[in-house]
């Protein structure tokens, strides 16, 4: 037995598994909890609730593989920067989640959850016949990443492409024209009521500048597109294309965009992924 875990900004999805397929039955998904342990405990409980057990006395886990929002410091397992999640920064989420479950911690695998969805549609989603996928989310905050042949790329600290600056000043990221949560502080209202039509025009326009940067960067023969703005309708995969085809004039053809296919559940898909590879290394 293996738990999956997804634990984005806003939602916490976690799952049994053989390690090779998911089960929808076995498939947990609520809201964040704000504080840390409270989210440890609940982890707990949805592990319990998906595998079909009531104690984890009779329940053998093998391992655990997942994400988790924000930067993270895989040598020590630390969570830092966690957009919405305050109480989970600088948090020791790996040990933590090897306490909550009660397994060793070398058998829990953690990663950056943007990384897990991306590696998830990179192979068993919108991304899986192409051998360099960018995968990119704008949902609460904005980050995105690179998967080569069926592996996420390597990496110092990971990748955040939400805080690249596509403006005058250093506070004009990526993240703070698109992200769900930047657009709701600054115009005081969720950002799916937004209904002004020239703060959409400047977030795809942004976005653009984004991919724009994504492609010079990384030459993706593919940008799978994900995240809630995405999946709401809110960000339009077709203003993009065509903002970006109005900026570009470096290479002499765009990579194909592509809305993600594996909806809430790319996460899950890339812990799968992700576990097998880590258990060979």
């Amino acid at each position: 037995m293996h738990i999956l875990f997804d634990i984005g900004a806003t939602k916490m999805r976690v799952a049994a598994s053989d390690g090779k397929s998911l089960k929808k039955n076995n498939i947990r998904i609520v809201a964040t909890p704000d504080n840390f342990v409270e989210g440890m405990g609940m982890l707990r409980k949805l592990a319990l609730e998906s595998a079909g057990a009531k104690s984890f006395g009779k329940l053998k886990i093998n391992a655990v593989s997942g994400g988790a929002a924000g930067s993270l410091d895989r040598k020590n397992g630390i969570l830092f920067n966690p957009p919405n999640l305050s109480d989970w920064k600088g948090k020791p989420i790996r040990k933590a989640i090897a306490t909550a479950l009660g397994i060793g911690i070398k058998k829990v695998f953690v990663e950056n959850d943007t990384a897990l969805v991306g590696l998830g549609e990179a192979t068993s989603g919108a991304g899986k016949k192409y051998k360099i996928v960018a995968y990119i989310t704008v949902s609460t905050g904005v980050n995105g990443i690179r998967v080569v042949d069926g592996a996420l790329d390597r990496s110092a600290f990971g990748f955040e492409i939400g805080h690249q600056i596509v403006g005058a000043t250093e506070r004009d990221t990526l993240e703070s024209f698109v992200g769900a949560a930047a657009l709701s502080q600054k115009y005081k209202m969720p950002a799916s009521e937004i209904k002004d039509k020239k703060v959409w025009d400047e977030a795809h326009r942004r976005l653009a500048y984004g991919l724009h940067n994504m492609i010079l960067h990384w030459s993706p023969d593919v940008i799978v597109m994900g995240g809630g703005q995405v999946r709401s309708g809110d960000i339009s995969i077709e203003r993009v294309a065509r903002e970006l085809k109005r900026i570009h004039h470096i290479f002499s053809q765009l990579p194909e965009i592509k809305k993600a296919a594996l909806g809430d559940l790319g996460g899950l898909y890339g812990a799968i992924v992700f576990l097998r590879q880590q258990i060979r290394k």
